[in-house]
């Protein structure tokens, strides 16, 4: 089995899975990518993924790009697109694979479909149905979300499947402090880039209304939204129970996912939101909002819970209860890290290839392992 991955840059996100497709026995992997990784996501503290015994290549330009593609086209390689917009690589090379009739999968988010632009959207990804969908032979969507946008967007319902972005287990965790704080406060943790999509302004208002709880909250990250909320906290009267940390290495955002009692991710809109991953892998249980790809996650309610994307109302009702409930026990941590073992990238991988093999060899259609019990 021969596979081509054509990404913007090295993601962090799919490299555990890839790691894991590259060594099985008799498969070839190459990673095609615009750049190593970006000063951005440097910034915010991803570095590049180990991706084991794949090929890594970096075309140094389009004609490059082109005579890769051109290369790998035969029928025995499978290209794994990044999305069908956005990445200029994928822009350049999914024509010249279209027209060689190569065997093409794509990977990809759902977008905002809110306002406006949300609906430009739409019309741009169902044009795109129209001229590329008959050349792709499966669509790997994040989530339900993401399941639920190409199928709007007109693609063939039989060529998508339900997947996941995957972080690395416990990479580069401390054990101890992958357990709750000692103190007797409440410890939440928000890990995401400071922007009104993440929704960080969300959380301060529906935790100003926790006044009888005893809570604290770190929020880890850098953004333009960064002094407003700070400003927001002492506004509400609840800076003396805030702390900002600003950018970390993953590693020690790690550490500060795994020493909280509940991890918050307020998304007004996130294509999946990697950091639940990161949370339930060291047994955080986890709120997100129904904008999130990764609320599938969350279907067992020890896991977490689900609110109504931009309501503080909702978001302080789920904040209640899990703050009721007290510290996160050693129980309930290893339930959830036992379970998100399925998170890992050897489940991922063989669901991947259960999905190659329904494709090309009529296989049953696989079930994604976050979804068994």
């Amino acid at each position: 089995m021969r596979l081509v991955f054509w990404q913007g840059i090295l993601s962090p996100h799919q490299g555990s899975y890839i790691r894991a497709l590259a060594g099985r026995p008799g498969w070839s992997v190459t990673v095609v990518a615009e750049h190593q990784i970006t000063p951005d996501r440097t910034a915010l503290g991803w570095s590049v993924p180990d991706l084991g015994r794949a090929k890594i290549m970096i075309p140094a330009g389009r004609s490059d790009a082109v005579a890769i593609a051109i290369a790998e086209s035969g029928h025995d390689t499978i290209h794994l697109l990044e999305g069908i917009r956005g990445r200029s690589i994928v822009r350049t090379v999914l024509p010249i694979l279209s027209r060689r009739s190569a065997r093409v999968g794509v990977i990809s988010e759902a977008v905002n479909s809110h306002g406006i632009g949300g609906h430009l959207r739409r019309f741009a990804y169902t044009c795109g149905s129209l001229r590329y969908g008959s050349n792709l032979d499966f669509i790997l969507a994040m989530g339900s979300q993401g399941v639920a946008w190409y199928r709007e967007c007109r693609f063939q319902e039989s060529k998508i499947f339900p997947f996941a972005y995957v972080t690395e287990a416990q990479a580069g965790c401390i054990p101890q402090e992958t357990r709750p704080q000692m103190s007797a406060e409440f410890g939440i943790a928000f890990v995401g880039q400071l922007v009104p999509r993440k929704g960080g302004d969300l959380l301060l208002r529906a935790l100003a209304s926790q006044t009888e709880r005893n809570w604290r909250l770190r929020m880890m990250g850098e953004g333009e939204c960064r002094a407003a909320w700070e400003r927001l906290a002492r506004m509400l009267g609840i800076s003396d129970k805030v702390s900002f940390t600003g950018a970390l290495p993953n590693k020690d955002g790690r550490k500060i996912i795994g020493s909280a009692d509940l991890l918050v991710l307020p998304s007004r809109y996130d294509g999946w939101g990697a950091v639940v991953n990161e949370a339930l892998m060291q047994g955080v249980p986890v709120l997100c909002s129904d904008q999130c790809g990764a609320r599938d996650l969350l279907a067992d309610p020890i896991r977490g819970e689900v609110f109504k994307a931009g309501s503080v109302d909702s978001l302080g009702e789920a904040l209640t209860k899990w703050i009721k409930r007290g510290k996160r026990t050693s129980e309930l941590t290893e339930r959830i890290k036992s379970w998100s073992s399925c998170l890992e990238g050897g489940p991922v991988a063989d669901y991947f290839a259960g999905v190659l093999q329904h494709v090309y060899e009529a296989a049953p259609r696989p079930t994604p392992p976050w979804c068994c019990p």
